[in-house]
């Protein structure tokens, strides 16, 4: 696929995107079984379940982009603690060279 088709295509899903972002409103298939088991358990808590089911998605939301956050520090951190053995393994194979 050539470059400018792939172009094309980006721009075409991002003002997909942007019109279903505007819209406010998101479609996606579930089994039978699944939907009937969303309905019992908002049935059973007593919340409508399209409030629930967008409760759901912003909280697992949060979480991913949360989760990203603590990789990227995970990620920051290990990286300063070799650095920092790093340096400090140079300095005991220097005391060592030294002492022989």
């Amino acid at each position: 696929m050539n470059s400018n088709l792939k172009k094309r295509i980006q721009k075409t899903q991002e003002e997909a995107r942007a019109r279903l972002a505007k819209r406010g409103v998101m479609r996606f298939r579930c089994t039978e079984n699944d939907i009937l088991r969303l309905n019992e358990f908002a049935a059973q808590n007593g919340v409508p379940v399209g409030a629930m089911m967008r409760k759901w998605v912003l909280e697992r939301l949060e979480q991913e982009e949360d989760g990203m956050k603590t990789g990227a520090l995970l990620r920051t951190d290990i990286s300063q603690k070799m650095n920092n053995f790093e340096r400090r393994l140079k300095i005991v194979e220097k005391l060592v060279r030294q002492a022989l």
